[in-house]
């Protein structure tokens, strides 16, 4: 019996993996798979050894000749003086300034304007006869992570934190006077370094692919969307994608459902939608944000409208 029943479960596990799943809540396109929580914290303790060990190399390849970057002995003529100190301050404030401009103009990217890009990618779906010819695009609903404040401020937070961090070494050379700063970072190092290590280069690497990888999380989240129109549903998930489309007439099953299981194996209740096309595939939209559950049941309603499937409460895919 206990032989049967793993046989059982782990015919359920592969027939869930084959299953094609689509979750734009979390703008990925995962297998479900059941992770325990025992295998969870080690893979996180796995990933958080990987990431130091990779700092240290990144830092004994910027030294060269295997060394570890130091800053050089201060002059014991040199030292610095109150007013360098209150310089080097504000050269920190205005690194933290200027970040906060550049997350802004980040953050005041305006949405995705849905209709223009379904105009644009007209007749690109299989199967989806979204009018190529039309001039205009009715979205009759649409939804991105992008509407969501939390998930629109990812990369304006970090890149607030990389581009100030890139400034700020420059600002420092601008301010305070080399002998003094020396002084200061020397005197900063120490005290969390033995022997002055000399974080600049690397804080110069790491803001800078930071940053990049802060704009390239946005934007792509930006871009991440699911939309109706007349002519089907509509979704996509990645910039360097196509959208994904089907007909109304592809569409087999629209359901409410409730619940859901995590990566670590628990059962999470989180109502959101879910829709199922002909060739099995099955669109999960608000698995991994927690909104109203109007904001699914609305979106389910305008569906059953324009393929005529009624709307179904399941307790979990």
């Amino acid at each position: 019996m206990p032989v049967a029943g793993a046989a059982r479960r782990a015919t359920v596990v592969v027939g869930q993996q084959l299953q094609r799943t689509v979750d734009i809540g979390m703008v990925t396109c995962l297998p479900s798979f059941v992770m325990s929580d025992l295998l969870y914290k080690i893979l996180s303790a796995v990933v958080t050894i990987v990431v130091l060990a990779a700092l240290g190399m990144l830092l004994r390849l910027l030294a060269g000749r295997g060394r570890y970057p130091r800053l050089p002995e201060p002059d014991p003529e040199q030292v610095d003086t109150a007013g360098d100190r209150r310089r080097y301050y504000l050269a920190n404030f205005l690194a933290v300034v200027i970040g906060v401009i550049g997350a802004w103009a980040l953050w005041a990217v305006p949405p995705q304007d849905h209709a223009s890009a379904l105009v644009a990618g007209a007749g690109a779906g299989a199967g989806a006869g979204a009018g190529a010819g039309a001039g205009a695009v009715e979205v009759l609903w649409s939804w991105s992570p992008y509407d969501i404040v939390p998930a629109r401020l990812i990369g304006p937070f970090f890149f607030l934190l990389a581009f100030g961090g890139f400034v700020l070494p420059r600002i420092a050379d601008l301010l305070v006077r080399e002998g003094p700063l020396l002084h200061i970072l020397w005197r900063s190092s120490t005290a969390h370094f033995a022997g002055g290590l000399d974080l600049r280069p690397v804080l110069n690497w790491l803001c800078t692919i930071v940053g990049i990888a802060a704009l390239l999380l946005h934007f792509g989240i930006r871009m991440a969307h699911v939309s109706f129109d007349r002519a089907g549903l509509h979704w996509r998930f990645w910039p360097w994608q196509a959208t994904t489309s089907h007909a109304w007439d592809q569409v087999r099953d629209i359901r409410i459902v409730e619940t859901f299981e995590a990566m670590t194996g628990k059962i999470v209740r989180r109502p959101h939608l879910g829709i199922e096309f002909a060739n099995g595939e099955v669109l999960h939209t608000g698995k991994r944000v927690t909104l109203p559950e109007r904001r699914w049941s609305e979106a389910a309603e305008i569906a059953s409208r324009q393929c005529g499937v009624a709307v179904r409460r399941v307790e979990r895919d």
